[in-house]
C-alpha cells in the first residue's frame, strides 16, 4: 500500500513539472508565433503595393532587403544590386510562418528532457541549438567533438526566436518549409504531424527523432 501511495505522489510529482513546463513555454511560443505573423503580415502587404505600383519608397525595398538577410536568401551583398522582383516577396512568405506550437513543445520535450539538462535550465536554450565559437554559448561540448557549444540566450523567449528563425531559414529545413507550404493550400493553418516529417536533419537519428516527436505530440499533448 505504502510502494503504492509512493508511486502515485511519484507520478503527481511529474506531472506537475511536465505542467510547469508547459505553462512556461506555450505563451512564449504563442507570443513568437505572432512575432512572426506580423512580420509576415508586413511583408504580404508591401507585396500587394509593389505588385500594384511596381515599386516600393527606399525606406520599404531596404526593409525588405534586411528581412531577405535574416532569412538567409541568396541576395546581392551589396543593397544597390539588388533588385526587387515577385520572385524575393515569394520566398519570404515561405520562409517567413509559424510553426505549430504542439512540434515547437515537443522538440522542447527531446532536446531538453523537460527543461532539465543544464543548456536549458541555465542557457534558456530549451531546443539543442549549437554554435562553434565558445563565446557564443555554453562551454558544454557537444557529442559531435571539440569546438562545439551550447548556444546560450539571455532569455527563453530569445532561445524560442532564435529555434523559430532556424528552422525558418536554414538550408537543412527546406522540407520543412515545402510541407508547411502544402499545408497551406488545403488548411488555414501548418498541421504538426504533417510537417514534423521535414526534420529529419534536425537530429543525427533521423527518422527515430521524427517518431519521437510524434509520439511525444500524441501522448503529452493530444
Amino acid at each position: 500500500m505504502l510502494a503504492n501511495s509512493a508511486g502515485s505522489y511519484a507520478q503527481q510529482h511529474l506531472n506537475h513539472d511536465r505542467q510547469n513546463f508547459v505553462d512556461l513555454l506555450l505563451p512564449l511560443i504563442d507570443r513568437a508565433n505572432a512575432e512572426v505573423m506580423k512580420q509576415r503580415a508586413g511583408i504580404y502587404n508591401m507585396y500587394v503595393d509593389f505588385k500594384t505600383n511596381r515599386n516600393l519608397p527606399p525606406e520599404k525595398l531596404m526593409l525588405v532587403y534586411d528581412f531577405l538577410k535574416l532569412y538567409r536568401c541568396n541576395i546581392p551583398s551589396d543593397p544597390s544590386r539588388f533588385i526587387l522582383s515577385n520572385y524575393y516577396f515569394k520566398l519570404l512568405l515561405k520562409k517567413i510562418d509559424i510553426i505549430p506550437s504542439k512540434l515547437v513543445l515537443a522538440q522542447a520535450v527531446v532536446e531538453s528532457q523537460w527543461g532539465a539538462l543544464p543548456f536549458a535550465a541555465q542557457g534558456n536554450n530549451y531546443f539543442g541549438i549549437l554554435c562553434l565559437q565558445s563565446n557564443c554559448g555554453m562551454t558544454i561540448k557537444q557529442v559531435h567533438g571539440s569546438g562545439y557549444y551550447y548556444k546560450s540566450y539571455p532569455s527563453i523567449i530569445d532561445g524560442v526566436r532564435d529555434y523559430m528563425l532556424l528552422l525558418n531559414s536554414g538550408e537543412a529545413f527546406e522540407d520543412f518549409r515545402d510541407l508547411r507550404v502544402a499545408n497551406r493550400l488545403n488548411a488555414e493553418l501548418p498541421d504538426p504531424f504533417d510537417v514534423v516529417q521535414g526534420l529529419k536533419h534536425y537530429a543525427v537519428h533521423g527518422k527515430v527523432y521524427i517518431n519521437s516527436l510524434i509520439g511525444i505530440m500524441r501522448n503529452d499533448f493530444y
